[in-house]
Parts: C-alpha cells; sequence; structure tokens
C-alpha cells in the first residue's frame, strides 16, 4: 500500500486533497467509481483519470476509504481523524482536525458517514463493517449510553440538531439498529428510572417511536420470553460496574440478525426526508 508504483487514479476531495491509487483496487468494489472509472469502454480502454468528490463527502472519511480499498477494514481510533494518512497532496491551508471538528465527528458519526459513502458508491462490503462498527458503539455491555442512543437516533432519524439523515438508509438497516439497540438497553441494562429519562429524551421523535411500538408488537411474544438479566447495574463511586446476565449481547445481536429480514418490512414507514445522495461526478478536464 505504501508504494507509489503504478497509481494511476486520483480522488479529490472538495478541499482539494489528493489521493492517487492504483485504479485496479476499484474494480469489484465500490460500483459507481468502478462504472466511472472504466465507463469508456466494455475493455477498459482509456478509463478516466481522476475524479473530483461532491462536499459532503467528508475528506477524513475518504481518507478511510482509500485505507479500506486496500486493507478491507479502517477504524476511527488512534487518531484517524488527525491527518490523513494517505494523501498524496495537502494544500497547506488544509487541516484534516480542523476539518473533523467542523464536520461535529465524533466515532458514531464517523461510522454513519462511512455507512452513507458505501451507499453512495454502492459498496456493499463497506457497508457490512461500517455497520458492524455501529453494533459494536450502541450494543455496549454494562453501559447506560442515554446520550450516545438519544444522539444516534437523531442521526438515523435526522432530527434536530441534525437537518437531514446523514445514511439514506433505504433498506431501514440503520434505523432499525437505532430501535433495537434501545430494546436490547431496555431488556438488559436500564431500570426504569433510565428508560424514563431516554423516552422523555425523545418524546418528540414521532417516527422513531411509531417504528419503536411497531418492532414491539410485531415481536412482543420473542420479547416476553427474554431472560431478565441476573444483575442489574450497580455504582461504586459514581462509576457504573459490569453487569452478569444471562443473555450475552452477541446472543441477542444474532436472535435480531436472523430476523432481518421481519424488521426490515416492520419498518417500512416514510421515517424522514428521503434527499438524494448519488455521486456528482464529472468528467475530467
Amino acid at each position: 500500500m505504501d508504494s507509489q508504483v503504478g497509481r494511476d487514479f486520483t480522488i479529490i476531495t472538495s478541499n482539494c486533497v489528493e489521493f492517487k491509487i492504483h485504479s485496479a483496487m476499484i474494480v469489484g468494489g465500490p460500483r459507481q467509481l468502478e462504472d466511472y472509472v472504466f465507463s469508456r469502454g466494455a475493455t477498459g480502454q482509456n478509463p478516466r483519470s481522476s475524479v473530483t468528490l461532491p462536499a459532503h463527502m467528508i475528506p477524513v472519511c475518504v481518507d478511510a476509504l482509500v485505507h479500506f480499498l486496500y486493507q478491507s477494514a479502517y477504524s476511527f481510533e488512534n487518531g484517524s481523524v488527525s491527518t490523513y494518512r494517505h494523501a498524496t497532496v495537502v494544500p497547506e491551508n488544509v487541516d484534516p482536525i480542523a476539518d473533523a471538528i467542523e464536520a461535529g465527528m465524533n466515532n458514531l458519526k464517523f461510522h454513519m458517514h462511512m455507512y452513507a459513502l458505501g451507499e453512495e458508491l454502492e459498496y456493499s462490503d463497506l457497508k457490512a463493517v461500517a455497520h458492524g462498527h455501529l453494533v459494536g458503539i450502541v450494543m455496549q455491555k454494562g453501559a447506560l449510553m442515554i446520550g450516545p442512543l438519544k444522539n444516534f437516533v437523531d442521526l438515523a432519524y435526522g432530527y434536530l440538531p441534525y437537518d437531514r439523515r446523514v445514511c439514506r438508509d433505504d433498506d431501514h438497516a440503520i434505523r432499525n439498529l437505532a430501535v433495537v439497540s434501545v430494546i436490547f438497553h431496555e431488556l438488559q441494562i436500564w431500570e426504569k428510572e433510565h428508560r424514563a429519562e431516554f423516552m422523555d429524551s425523545v418524546r418528540d421523535c414521532d417516527q422513531f417511536l411509531t417504528d419503536m411500538d411497531r418492532i414491539k408488537k410485531r415481536y412482543k411474544h420473542i420479547l416476553m420470553a427474554h431472560p431478565k438479566p441476573t444483575a442489574r447495574l450497580a455504582h461504586n463511586h459514581g462509576k457504573e460496574a459490569p453487569i452478569t446476565r444471562r443473555s450475552s449481547r452477541a446472543a441477542m445481536v444474532k436472535r435480531w440478525s436472523e430476523r432481518k429480514q421481519g424488521l426490515v418490512v416492520a419498518g417500512n414507514g416514510d421515517g424522514g426526508n428521503n434527499d438524494d445522495m448519488d455521486v456528482a461526478m464529472g468528467d475530467e478536464e
């Protein structure tokens, strides 16, 4: 990945950061990019040599996209948004940290934007990995997560302070995850006062509440049979302590995953704005 030899395609962000890559890495990956690069002939003759991405594709996420093209993985941790690790040209006036702060970037929003990149570029592998990162955050064991889950609902449904959904979410996978993660915390972690606090924070989130009610009714027999935790949150000098329960997070996720198709059907409400997020790719000069 470090070698510059043979790099024949350049991805350019809206702030003019350039990432020079091997066009072969696009083949079989992001379909929108593959179609764009090799659209001048079925045999791939005279492929395009660059693309300029639209402004809503955040540069630090594009950097992670380039990493994913080569490594099939990416991360938010270890200062991954403090520098453009794979950029070949960075203008002097561009600061990746400032860009990330301006975008209000945190780990949850970062993975949401990576999922959105996967949607827009038609890159199913990237969507799957980003979704896995989101599951790891919102299904944490032994954490109350009241604030982060409210933030996730806002991001998933496009509630204030956000003016639109981060992800297009045509199949409702992200909104379903928001609902399932809240139900998981209700069943496994929250006491009554925790649930009351969360429900008060989402009292104006009508579509989310409708979706949660629909899914709870649809899977009432499963939820009623779900074992209660053997211990609730303990507190030690104001800090949350780990809890023991009969059903692990992995088992919970597995059960919901096995019923994914049912959840998608159950969640097929309008759910909010479905703004078009198609990639705006112009021909090179």
